[in-house]
């Protein structure tokens, strides 16, 4: 599952996994925020809930030819 939405509520995620989990040294964040057209993604955590939108996959891109 992915959660949509902005690019700061993408990223806030990002650092209270990060903080939560204690990452650092290698390991310094959970995922990469993706953009796709105007909207923003992260991977869930099984641990960290959030109240970004909760999709079950991240839309297809259009094939650029």
């Amino acid at each position: 599952m992915w959660y949509k939405g902005t690019l700061q509520e993408c990223t806030d995620y990002n650092n209270i996994v990060k903080q939560g989990e204690g990452y650092s040294g290698i390991t310094t964040a959970w995922a990469n925020v993706i953009q796709i057209n105007t909207d923003y993604y992260i991977i869930e955590h099984p641990k960290y809930n959030s109240q970004m939108q909760l999709v079950p996959k991240l839309p297809e891109l259009p094939n650029v030819i």
